[in-house]
């Protein structure tokens, strides 16, 4: 298995998008940092999509008013004026249980999971909307049914300015909890005896985890930078849903002919409108990938996790256009966590 697998996302997609907001990581400190070091002020970098999201930071439900009022946080703000106090919707144990399940999908090389050289991750986009998407798990919401439960937190959580928020309530913790599970967990090795051996995981595997992950958190900005700048995202998936049900009825058509003992003859037109049904299919997928993916350089996301980005935000911002602002609110959000992962990945490297 590749390194293709992230972090990184199904609460319909909330925990991605929770994630991305929430999980900025900050140089590590405790065990695994030195004594951290302030960063030095850096200029706003102008986003290149969508409109200039961060403006004064309101007083959302639960924050602490004096520590949030009247306050400009710039698109690259660091996390050092006073944290509010933790938000009500997305919870501190959300972020304590993504942690530990993001640290549970790594897998250093030479192990049961992994026989391969380098270490991968099996988390992806589409296994955080399946975990997060039906128990919500730290996710404070009033509704009792989970689809309205699901539509409350996006109300609340993805506007910009929301997500911006919440990324900075929680950056260091996130940061603290996620290197805190990985050295707490085992992993079976394979040992010189051709037997596997349980053994602890230490700050090297901590690094190279938080190395992967900032490439893949790069990649995924890239896939949110593109939907963000397609106004036609939401139509064109719309035509692919549609040929993808195409495909799947005139597969059905040939069954039912197949089951009456159809003539040769009508099973070869039904089967013709098959292939057509599926070169229609794949044209359209191929165009929205062909707009993320890059044709020279390496890309550590599949078809189908673009794919499920994709369907993704086309449910997100169906009937809520203005949602397409959050969109590029989470392409920004990425990349700094893929540089915060890069630098801290190096942070953490044991000295040679």
């Amino acid at each position: 298995m590749s390194t293709r697998k992230f972090l990184p996302a199904c609460l319909a997609g909330v925990a991605v998008i929770l994630v991305i907001a929430a999980a900025a990581l900050w140089p590590m400190r405790d065990r695994l940092f030195k004594t951290p070091v302030e960063p030095a002020p850096e200029e706003t970098p102008e986003i290149p999509f969508g409109p200039k999201y961060m403006a004064q930071i309101p007083v959302a439900p639960g924050q602490n008013a004096t520590a949030v009022q009247n306050r400009t946080i710039p698109a690259n703000a660091t996390a050092q004026a006073p944290l509010p106090e933790p938000d009500k919707v997305v919870t501190p144990d959300f972020i304590k249980n993504l942690a530990r399940f993001t640290a549970s999908c790594y897998h250093p090389a030479g192990t049961r999971h992994n026989k391969g050289k380098v270490g991968l991750t099996t988390c992806t986009f589409k296994k955080l909307n399946m975990r997060y998407g039906v128990r919500l798990t730290g996710l404070a919401h009033e509704s009792p049914d989970t689809e309205a439960a699901r539509e409350e937190i996006f109300a609340y959580a993805f506007n910009p300015i929301t997500l911006r928020l919440i990324y900075n309530i929680y950056a260091q913790d996130f940061t603290r909890a996620l290197a805190e599970a990985v050295q707490d967990q085992t992993r079976e090795f394979l040992s010189g005896s051709g037997k596997y051996v349980e053994a602890g995981l230490g700050p090297e595997h901590a690094a190279e985890m938080l190395g992967i992950h900032a490439r893949l958190a790069a990649d995924t900005a890239r896939c949110f930078q593109y939907f963000a700048r397609k106004p036609d995202l939401v139509s064109t998936m719309a035509k692919y849903f549609k040929a993808a049900q195409e495909v799947l009825e005139t597969y059905g058509e040939y069954a039912a002919l197949e089951a009456e003992d159809a003539d040769p003859k009508a099973l070869d037109k039904v089967s013709e409108k098959i292939k057509q049904a599926i070169m229609a299919r794949e044209k359209i997928k191929n165009s929205i990938i062909s707009g993320v993916r890059p044709k020279a350089e390496p890309f550590s996301l599949s078809e189908g996790d673009v794919l499920d980005m994709a369907a993704w935000v086309y449910r997100r911002v169906s009937g809520h256009p203005e949602r397409i602002n959050a969109v590029g609110a989470v392409a920004s959000l990425l990349l700094e966590l893929a540089e915060d992962m890069e630098n801290a990945s190096g942070s953490t490297a044991p000295a040679q």
